[in-house]
């Protein structure tokens, strides 16, 4: 893609040039009108050449983040203190399982019903 915009801006341009020199030859002022017309006409092109560059910046921030975010869980699994207090996270209350609708004890950690883990809200 990069390439065919490349492409596109070269014979936008060399287009636009020749068509100036022979607008020239008529009147100096369309000649410059040419120029003028041609230049304007490869901003579009090279916007998107930047917008495609940010794009892949972006792209690979957000691969960054997400290998972050994976040693993140490796390291909150590796404590052990902190998995069991999240995987054993206990009721205070009576509660519904979101899942099937069974009402479960207080001091539970897991539906009694579908064996769904208790999440507090």
């Amino acid at each position: 893609m990069r390439k065919c915009l490349i492409a596109m801006i070269i014979i936008n341009l060399l287009g636009g040039v020749l068509g100036s020199f022979a607008l020239l030859a008529q009147n100096v002022l369309l000649g410059v009108l040419g120029f003028v017309g041609t230049a304007l006409s490869v901003v579009p092109y090279i916007a998107l050449l930047q917008a495609m560059d940010d794009i892949e910046d972006l792209r690979a921030s957000v691969q960054v983040l997400q290998g972050r975010i994976y040693q993140m869980r490796q390291a909150v699994d590796t404590v052990p203190e902190v998995k069991t207090a999240l995987d054993k996270q206990v009721s205070r209350h009576v509660w519904t399982c979101p899942r099937c609708g069974a009402v479960n004890k207080a001091g539970t950690h897991e539906c009694e019903s579908c064996g769904a883990r208790y999440e507090s809200a």
